[in-house]
């Protein structure tokens, strides 16, 4: 059930974080990152299942977006907090202190959910979501814009450093901007789907934008001043779509398959969110330049953008397609 997947997402992210800050050797901090892993994995199944069971129409948009912002609030709070607590009490005691944050929610969910019983479906029904057209396009979407935001936004405070010269503390504030702008992102675009766009066209909007801040970031050696605009529009951008692509999940699957549903794009996401930065700083090294991996980043989201124009008319099962 919904609130049940909750409570063990938060679980984990407490012990995962407890783990961390206790570690006396490395394979200790290493088996609290895995479980870390495994809470970053069920969180939006979780919360996708609640939504879908508990949210009415014409409020899921607004309702996804505000939980999809949450991962830019805390990445914003981590980044702003955690290294001020480490520097004056330790870095082992803040990140242990961080663990009472998923411990609150654990408590608050008790109260405040309602409770949801698991569904039990045939082993077939559960396999046929792995082949559902709507769902592997839409989980290849997410690959593509992944890798693409994944690269940019890794390099991005390195680019400006090392090719652009800029200052260090400047060239980490881009990062801090992108971040600020997926929070305004997330929530408008899902609002912004669910009333006015509709799902596909909002996510084709969407990688095309993210297309123009690529090519900003391309074209800012002649022009310094681009980064900033481009980091703010990937941000909104290519940084946001995860609230769009959970509502369509959210809007067209069968309620009992939100949470399946859920993992087959998110594994998209993740892939692409993992494999993007290694070539891209691989070919930097190559090329001594990163003209040819930011070239590929804007392959990727013309790529995604036709991917994109194909989600309206994708049948959601297979047997649709004969129908």
């Amino acid at each position: 059930g919904g609130r049940g997947a909750l409570r063990l997402t938060l679980g984990s992210s407490a012990l995962a974080l407890a783990g961390i800050a206790v570690a006396p050797v490395y394979l200790v901090l290493l088996a609290a990152a895995l479980t870390a892993g495994l809470a970053q994995a069920l969180a939006n199944p979780a919360t996708n299942k609640l939504v879908g069971a508990h949210v009415d129409d014409g409020s899921r948009g607004t309702m996804t977006g505000i939980k999809q912002a949450g991962v830019q609030v805390g990445v914003f709070l981590g980044g702003a907090l955690l290294p001020l607590g480490a520097v004056h009490a330790g870095w082992r005691s803040t990140v242990l202190l961080a663990a009472a944050v998923p411990l609150v929610g654990l408590a608050a969910s008790h109260r405040l959910l309602p409770a949801t019983s698991p569904t039990v479906e045939p082993r077939v029904e559960r396999a046929a979501v792995w082949r559902s057209p709507f769902l592997l396009r839409l989980a290849l979407y997410g690959l593509l814009i992944g890798a693409g935001w994944s690269a940019v936004f890794t390099y991005l405070p390195d680019y400006a450093r090392t090719a652009l010269g800029w200052d260090p503390t400047a060239a980490g504030l881009l990062v801090s901007l992108s971040g600020l702008c997926g929070i305004a992102g997330r929530i408008g675009w899902g609002r912004t789907a669910e009333r006015r766009l509709g799902a596909s066209t909002a996510l084709l909007v969407l990688a095309a934008l993210g297309l123009v801040g690529v090519l900003a970031v391309l074209l800012a050696p002649r022009l310094p001043l681009l980064l900033w605009p481009a980091a703010a529009l990937l941000g909104a951008s290519s940084g946001s779509w995860n609230s769009v692509g959970m509502l369509a999940i959210i809007d067209r699957m069968p309620s009992q398959h939100a949470g399946a549903a859920s993992g087959v794009v998110m594994f998209g996401f993740l892939v692409g969110v993992g494999g993007g930065a290694p070539p891209f700083g691989w070919a930097v090294d190559a090329t001594g330049s990163y003209a040819a991996g930011l070239l590929a980043v804007a392959v990727a989201h013309l790529v995604s953008i036709w991917v994109a124009r194909t989600l309206r008319d994708a049948p959601i099962s297979s047997t649709e397609r004969g129908a």
